[in-house]
């Protein structure tokens, strides 16, 4: 589905609401993407998508750095023959017609005009299946002020999205019982992307397990809450995930920045995985922390639990406790 699954409704406690996979085969993909599969060549090495998109970069600028005034930048990704998925590379733009000097090699794209363009010595069709283009903040969301409650996602694959694969709403509320489990939630925003984030959540009463979560450009699982609202989190559970590739924290950033309470996270049985070919001095390299938690002014992080979790190649820090 290429389109936003947005939950208006709560179950009750004891008889959740269950959005999830259904009779045999893959899991159901959810996109927040448009598929580019065809191309018009335009001169040299460039060409330019028949069908016209949205930019993907929202007007922000293309590090990531700050949002533009359609929301943070979102990325594009190059699915190859064998449904190998690549980064393309985000620092390429185009301002003006036939501004193509940063388009010099394979896996460079730029947008303008409603089309994106990519550098290719041949018809991108013959080497991609096509080019995955974000056009939409979220795959599965819950309205802003309006946090529901009592919710099972299971078995759905979140994908290629502008800034989550999930996400919860804002601000951050006292809302309850969230189940994420089974899922893939993969390729979110750009490398490095001040909002990339597979899962954004806070509910309490949370699960997260037994899902698959990578090539987030921010954050796997970002229990993140800004703003002081007096609130107690708690009764988290994190187990049994799977997190790699990550470009700012690869598994799970915890942080308060105001007065809130965050008491009894449980993350065990995880698996963080670095990977150990990336070159950190690319320039789309990204020194990556495993698990981060931090309180801040007159928050609160109590009875915190890491149990049996693996942490392998991590180019940062892979257990950050900051209180």
């Amino acid at each position: 589905w290429y389109e936003t699954l947005t939950i208006f409704w709560s179950g009750s406690q004891g008889s959740p609401i269950v959005i999830g996979a259904y009779g045999e085969g893959p899991r159901p993909r959810i996109l927040g993407s448009v598929m580019l599969t065809e191309w018009q060549h335009v001169t040299g090495s460039i060409w330019r998508s028949t069908a016209v998109t949205t930019d993907p970069s929202r007007g922000g600028p293309h590090d990531g750095s700050s949002s533009g005034s359609g929301g943070y930048p979102g990325g594009a990704w190059f699915v190859g023959p064998n449904g190998v998925v690549t980064w393309g590379h985000q620092e390429a733009h185009i301002d003006f017609a036939g501004d193509y000097a940063e388009l010099t090699e394979t896996l460079d794209w730029g947008w303008y005009d409603g089309h994106i363009y990519v550098w290719s010595t041949v018809d991108p069709a013959t080497l991609w299946q096509g080019l995955q283009v974000s056009q939409r903040q979220a795959a599965v969301r819950m309205p802003d002020n309006n946090p529901q409650q009592h919710i099972v996602i299971d078995g759905l694959a979140l994908l290629f999205t502008q800034s989550k694969g999930f996400f919860a709403g804002y601000p951050a509320a006292a809302a309850r019982d969230l189940v994420i489990r089974d899922c893939h939630v993969a390729y979110i925003g750009i490398k490095g992307a001040a909002s990339a984030y597979g899962l954004a959540v806070w509910h309490s009463d949370l699960v997260i397990q037994h899902n698959e979560i990578h090539d987030c450009g921010r954050r796997s699982v970002s229990y993140n809450v800004y703003a002081t609202r007096n609130v107690t989190f708690e009764n988290v559970t994190i187990e049994h995930n799977h997190f790699h590739h990550g470009y700012h924290t690869t598994g799970i950033d915890i942080y308060t920045a105001g007065d809130d309470q965050m008491d009894g996270f449980v993350i065990r049985n995880n698996r963080f995985e670095g990977d150990p070919s990336e070159d950190l001095g690319a320039p789309e390299a990204f020194n990556s922390n495993h698990i981060w938690t931090q309180a801040n002014q007159a928050g609160r992080l109590s009875d915190f639990e890491f149990t049996n979790n693996l942490f392998t190649h991590c180019h940062g820090k892979g257990l950050t406790v900051n209180q």
